[in-house]
């Protein structure tokens, strides 16, 4: 698994390289030069401009150190409740009455929960707060504060607050009781107030070794140094490394207490480190690409930390002559380079076939121009025989067919691409008339507004044509519903979309369609529905609904009417509404029409012709015949029992009749125009007379004893 590993990262080595400035034979002389340089100087992997906080400050659950003056650091894991909220964290003794609660965060950097000092106080920001940063760099300096909120025997006290400044400076060699350390001195700077109102000032140095934490302290007027500890990270190993052709093997030394060792890599140019937990393996083997350069080192491990980086080895592995890319494609008129490595210089190159492509070398990259379209061999060599051939292809000129082109508003129209270098990409000079798309060969372009946009494609070699695009308002009918009679006409007015444009009905039987020009006609056939569809040379369409009414019909067409009588109805079918009416002549009847009703009126006797109107202009008559009004004479009689009395009906329409109010005082009967009474009993009753259009007129009759 380990030597996959780094046999993929060597490949990923070689394709960084490659894709990199060009190197020459002599660019890689001057790289081994510079590793050589790096050898003899023996120049550490580690950066001494700055630490890491958590290799320095050790936060281990369990960790002990023994100081003079009977001082110790302890730090232990531990659920605390300082007066506020429950913190799972690191908590640190001090020499001295304080204590701190710290825990890393997951990028490393140092947080300040809170503090205690003495056995009655705590101190609690009113938030975590970053005490340290993840990394310090020497010389730099460093501030933190908070407000912090003041118990003293669990009892809120008030409000104080703390500033903090830290600096690092270092490496330095420090000696105490416990050995002879690696040190970098923090020094710390705190400028506090209480909420009694006091303020002043406090320095603490510390004396900070990698994985031992405090050598050595400076608290309050008082030096503590480092007399012992719990445990502490292995011995740093001695790395050995030898190569043979691609294979690289590096061992390095056992370390008492080491519970494993990291092997850390780094590629050329130096960029990123990288590492391999190696278990507790003391050696490897890895089969690496030609092209690989790397420095390496080796740290040794254990539960307390790890041990300083071993001595750092650097090898390359040379690679024999190629070329990058080696099938290049350019245009005619072009020219594209690749890039050379290995081998050894001078190089030159011959191509297959001039008047297809030309070849140079010219500062380590090969030059290729294509002269016409077709393929051609490049046969590189070197001045030690080596040789790599490439095999280009010259592509046609960039070209698109047409180079103009008139849609409609959201309607698509293509261009076929073809030649130069794909992948072709394309873009519009006004994303508000017309967006593009690039699909397989093809240029999709559809209309957004109307107006005018330039399309330009480009191919992967930077040719590239344009394309001048009209587009149009979208297609569109002045009427998108038409209703009219059998035989009538309507017409639509067409515009927008691409002329000419066309028209289609769904169903002939019911109605024609015509179009000339921008106008649209249609004709009634017969009763029913049809739908006409327009089309415009772009294909975009819209439909017109028409509905063809049955003939305009009236029932009864004949009327016979009493002048002052009350309106008669007719019933309006067919043809195409709302309808309208009108009287020839008003003096004799007048006329009024409700939906489909028509009401005529009569006002005198005589003749007269109402006319009904549709929508469509088609029309239809009834005629219209006005009798005089009802009118009986005498309007009273006197009979005597069992005699008769006659009155004389004229005007409204016959045959008339007529009726007894009380038939035991009187009977009635009709005979032609003629009312006849006869008296059955003394009394008074009243008779009605009616005729045929219903108007009608009493008769007051009194019977009188004999």
């Amino acid at each position: 698994m380990v030597q996959v590993a780094l046999v993929q990262v060597a490949a990923v080595a070689v394709k960084s390289l490659r894709n990199g400035a060009k190197m020459k034979s002599t660019n890689f002389g001057v790289l081994i030069a510079v590793l050589a340089a790096i050898f003899l100087t023996g120049d550490a992997i580690s950066a001494a401009e700055s630490i890491t906080t958590k290799d320095y400050w050790v936060l281990r659950d369990g960790y002990s150190e023994a100081f003079t003056h009977d001082a110790t650091v302890t730090v232990s894991y531990e659920s605390c409740e300082p007066c506020v909220d429950v913190v799972d964290g690191f908590f640190v003794n001090y020499p001295g009455p304080s204590g701190q609660a710290l825990k890393y965060d997951e990028d490393g950097n140092l947080i300040y929960y809170w503090a205690e000092y003495g056995p009655d106080w705590v101190y609690v920001p009113d938030s975590p707060q970053q005490f340290l940063p993840n990394v310090m760099e020497i010389g730099q300096s460093y501030t933190c504060g908070w407000l912090r909120n003041e118990y003293v025997n669990g009892m809120f006290r008030g409000y104080g607050s703390d500033s903090f400044s830290f600096t690092v400076s270092g490496p330095h060699t420090t000696t105490v009781g416990a050995g002879t350390f690696t040190t970098y001195i923090l020094y710390m700077f705190d400028s506090w107030s209480t909420s009694y109102g006091e303020s002043g000032t406090s320095t603490r140095i510390y004396y900070l070794a990698k994985g031992v934490g405090w050598v050595k302290m400076m608290i309050n007027g008082e030096t503590y140094e480092l007399l012992g500890y719990s445990a502490g990270p292995p011995a740093t190993p001695n790395l050995t490394l030898t190569t043979s052709g691609t294979t690289a093997s590096m061992s390095w030394s056992a370390q008492e207490n080491a519970g494993g060792y990291t092997l850390f890599y780094d590629l050329y140019p130096w960029d990123v480190l990288q590492n391999i937990d190696m278990g507790s393996q003391t050696n490897a083997s890895f089969q690496l690409c030609e092209g690989s350069a790397f420095r390496v080192a080796v740290q040794a491990y254990n539960s307390f930390g790890n041990s300083d980086y071993s001595n750092t080895e650097y090898f390359v592995i040379g690679y024999s002559l190629s070329v990058v890319p080696s099938s290049p494609s350019i245009s005619v008129g072009k020219t594209g380079s690749c890039t050379l490595y290995g081998g050894t210089c001078p190089y030159s190159a011959v191509s297959s076939n001039t008047s297809v492509a030309t070849a140079s070398v010219g500062d380590g990259a090969l030059l290729i121009t294509g002269v016409s379209a077709g393929s051609a061999t490049i046969t590189v060599s070197d001045s030690n025989s080596g040789s790599v051939t490439v095999a280009v292809t010259v592509a046609p000129l960039l070209n698109v067919n047409p180079t103009s082109l008139s849609l409609s508003a959201g309607a698509t129209g293509t261009c076929a691409i073809s030649g130069g270098m794909r992948p072709y990409t394309a873009a519009s000079s006004d994303t508000a008339v017309a967006t593009v798309s690039v699909g397989d060969g093809a240029l999709l372009i559809t209309g957004v507004s109307a107006g005018s946009a330039t399309i330009t494609v480009t191919d992967s070699d930077s040719n590239s044509m344009t394309v001048a695009v009209t587009v149009v308002p979208p297609l569109d009918v002045s009427e998108t519903s038409l209703s009219l009679s059998i035989g009538a006409t309507g017409t639509c007015t067409i515009s927008g979309g691409t002329t000419p444009y066309t028209a289609a009905s769904s169903d002939t039987a019911v109605a024609t369609v015509s179009v000339s020009g921008d106008t649209l006609t249609v004709t009634g056939v017969s009763a029913g529905s049809a739908t006409i569809t327009v089309t415009d040379s772009d294909s975009g369409s819209v439909t017109v609904s028409t509905t063809v009414a049955p003939l305009l019909k009236v029932n009864p067409t004949r009327l016979s009417l009493i002048a002052g009588g009350t309106g008669t109805s007719c019933a309006i079918s067919g043809g195409v509404s709302p309808y309208t009416a009108a009287s020839s002549d008003t003096a004799v009847a007048t006329v009024s029409t409700s939906g489909s009703l028509l009401t005529v009126t009569g006002v005198s006797a005589g003749s007269a012709t109402i006319t009904v109107t549709d929508s469509d202009s088609g029309s239809v008559t009834v005629s219209i015949t006005v009798d005089p009004s009802l009118s009986v004479s005498p309007t009273s009689l006197s009979v005597s029992v069992d005699d008769t009395g006659t009155s004389t009906i004229s005007g409204g329409v016959t045959p008339y009749s007529a009726n007894s109010g009380d038939t035991s005082v009187a009977t009635v009967s009709v005979s032609g125009d003629t009312l006849t009474v006869i008296g059955v009993s003394a009394g008074s009753a009243t008779v009605t007379v009616r005729e045929s259009g219903s108007a009608s007129k009493t008769v007051s009759v009194t019977v009188v004893a004999p």
